[in-house]
């Protein structure tokens, strides 16, 4: 999670948007894949009858409420006393190598999210 939350914010300084606290907006997109995610596990269980807790995840202020909570952990996980910079550093230090694959891995983490939440 602290990879894709890097991956995330250094995309975020590579934009337009990196005068607008690209921590804060790497949270909120870090916060919506992992809702997403959320969304595809309980769509797959539902798909195979697997009915853990009835009615609960198909109400939308539900999942509002969680993206809230996943955004609050995420404050105080990346950038409650600036430890996104921390993140930030450790990152950047790794080999390119290493780099190149973590990041590809977290690439295709992220399509595949989105793709399945949108076909399931």
């Amino acid at each position: 999670m602290y990879y894709i939350y890097y991956i995330l914010y250094k995309f975020t300084l590579l934009t337009p948007s990196k005068k607008e606290q690209p921590e804060h907006i790497a949270n909120i997109v870090l916060a919506l894949v992992l809702s997403f995610n959320l969304f595809v596990i309980v769509n797959i269980l539902q798909y195979y009858n697997v009915d853990f807790v009835g009615n609960f995840f198909k109400q939308k202020e539900i999942f509002i409420a969680l993206y809230i909570s996943i955004l609050l952990v995420g404050y105080f996980l990346f950038i409650r006393k600036k430890k996104y910079a921390a993140i930030k550093d450790k990152y950047d230090k790794e080999s390119k190598n290493k780099k190149l694959l973590k990041t590809s891995l977290a690439i295709i983490y992220i399509i595949t999210i989105f793709i399945l939440a949108f076909v399931i």
